[in-house]
């Protein structure tokens, strides 16, 4: 349950980051930027499994693990980007100085690169706490891929709205408030079940195990992180295709920043200062990220370039 809690906002910021560089002709930005999230969100679930096996990672360690993990994914995944994209777009260079062949060779170094990338975490798991806690991990981790299914489907849906939001050309037709009703429905979903978490982790975590008790407040903090997520959701998707209000937009900013800053707190209420230092650096950086896609908003437009990157995520995920 805890794994499924740190794993909710995960995805749902990552799914944003994904469609709001996507939509802004920035998708090789857009998947760096998801990729760096994925060590973060591992770091945690590390450190937690720590907590719960009796020691705890050292600040300096897990700065270097989000560090180590973060470098190599994101340029593992640039790499793939752009290969898949160029498969998309034969004519296609990145910046106009780099282009790729359709070589055998490459193609099985992207797939060799992909096979190590999806087990990454259960390596550095297996080697730091043993096949143990790897195999702990690895049942985790396929229980919250289910909750990822979700965040693909809404990914499409949440770059086509992002896009006309982005591009000044809102139009609140039929299909666009079917869009916003299905987001928001899913939104409140996560809600209700973030507040019976929150309401009711007293009575569930014992049943858990009495070695999850100690876990409760963490699982409190995030649970309600979430729920500002949530709320800021339907209110993102009211904003873009009903009408733009500077005071609202402020509401919703400060929402996803509060619910972004769940992670430092549960981090730091651990005693974990290295992964609450690195999120709080994460947080500063896609906020920068964010407002520079903001600020190019005129001048942003859906090209087929980034419909061909929208195809090529589209397979990789699936």
């Amino acid at each position: 349950m805890m794994v499924s809690l740190i794993a909710l906002p995960f995805l749902g910021l990552s799914t944003i980051m994904s469609a709001v560089l996507t939509a802004a002709d920035r998708p090789v930005a857009g998947q760096v930027v998801n990729t760096l999230l994925f060590p973060l969100f591992m770091c945690v679930g590390l450190t937690l499994l720590y907590y719960f096996y009796g020691s705890i990672l050292t600040s300096f360690e897990v700065a270097l693990l989000l560090l180590g993990v973060g470098v190599a994914c994101g340029l593992i995944s640039v790499l793939q980007v752009i290969q898949e994209v160029e498969i998309s777009l034969p004519r296609l260079t990145w910046r106009g100085t780099i282009g790729w062949s359709h070589s055998a060779a490459w193609l099985s170094i992207a797939s060799a690169m992909a096979v190590f990338q999806s087990n990454l975490d259960v390596i550095i798991v297996d080697y730091i706490l043993g096949s143990e806690a790897a195999g702990v991990y690895r049942l985790a981790a396929r229980l919250a891929f289910v909750g990822s299914i979700a965040s693909v489907a809404v990914q499409p849906i949440a770059t086509s709205v992002l896009v006309k939001y982005l591009s000044g050309t809102i139009d609140a037709d039929e299909a666009s408030q079917r869009i916003g009703l299905l987001a928001a429905f899913t939104s409140i979903i996560s809600l209700v079940a973030a507040v019976i978490v929150v309401i009711s982790a007293v009575y569930i975590m014992p049943y858990i195990g009495r070695d999850y008790t100690g876990g409760m407040t963490v699982v409190i903090i995030i649970a309600t992180g979430y729920i500002f997520y949530s709320l800021a959701g339907p209110g993102g998707v009211a904003m873009r295709v009903l009408s733009y209000d500077s005071l609202f937009t402020w509401i919703v900013l400060l929402m996803l920043l509060a619910s972004f800053l769940s992670y430092p707190v549960a981090a730091f209420y651990l005693g974990i200062n290295g992964v609450a230092a690195s999120t709080v650096l994460c947080a500063i950086g896609a906020g920068w990220v964010f407002s520079c896609v903001i600020s190019r908003r005129e001048r942003i437009n859906l090209s087929v370039f980034s419909r061909a990157i929208v195809k090529a995520l589209a397979r990789k995920m699936v």
